[in-house]
């Protein structure tokens, strides 16, 4: 069974891969293609759709997290999948994966544009205020 721990050592795997609109694979990844490879590595989402443009709809991204992932956790937890704003203030429009930061703190790994890449860094009150909403992949226990 994948666990969180598992979920949150891939997506770090991905770290220093450079962006790319549609990337997925290790020559590029935007911030979807981060959430989808971890998801494949582990057999828990098959999902390859790009209907996205380089600012994606919010509408729709949520309800394909839906369709993807379910009901949403709506908690931070390590190895959850955020979602949230960067550009227009409420609309959903990114993705990132919750890990440890630290001793007592959370982080994020995102794969964003304005970073050329996928980057670690915590999660801080900035982030915070951005998710909109936390989802978790199918078929992992979440705790805390």
């Amino acid at each position: 069974m994948t666990t969180q721990v598992d979920i949150v050592a891939e997506a770090r795997t991905w770290v220093g891969t450079p962006y790319r609109h549609h990337g997925r694979n290790k020559y590029g990844l935007d911030c979807c293609g981060l959430i989808v490879v971890v998801g494949n590595k582990f057999g828990l989402v098959e999902y390859e759709d790009m209907w996205y443009g380089p600012m994606p709809d919010g509408v729709q991204l949520i309800a394909e997290c839906n369709k993807v992932f379910g009901k949403p956790l709506n908690r931070l937890v390590a190895g959850g999948v955020a979602v949230m704003w960067m550009s227009k203030r409420n609309m959903p429009q990114h993705m990132g994966i919750i890990v440890p930061y630290r001793k007592t703190e959370l982080g994020l790994v995102h794969s964003y544009q304005t970073f050329n890449g996928v980057r670690e860094h915590r999660l801080d009150e900035m982030y915070q205020r951005r998710i909109v909403a936390v989802y978790g992949y199918p078929g992992v226990k979440y705790d805390g």
